[in-house]
């Protein structure tokens, strides 16, 4: 989500928001039941989508080999080919 309040994409932050985030002076992210209610999805649709696979896909925090990007995944398997991403509605 950085990357894309960086380069001037993101509906949500700017890149001086980032900037104030990396300081420590960003606002608070205020969550709310749409938020709360993928959190709580998250591990169970996880699960399922294991079940139907036959794979496991744990979450994972993914670094480049550069050190400077990285990206938080809702899960990647264990020969770190495949990533999965989970969304809600």
């Amino acid at each position: 989500m950085d990357a894309a309040a960086i380069l001037g994409i993101s509906p949500w932050k700017t890149a001086h928001d980032v900037y104030l985030d990396k300081r420590g002076q960003g606002k608070p992210f205020v969550t709310n039941p749409a938020v709360e209610f993928g959190k709580a999805m998250e591990p169970v649709i996880r699960d399922h989508y294991e079940e139907c696979v036959g794979e496991l896909f744990p979450p994972a925090t993914a670094i480049s080999r550069e050190g400077w990007a990285l990206a938080s995944l809702d899960g990647i398997n264990s020969d770190n080919t495949k990533i999965l991403e989970i969304k809600t509605c």
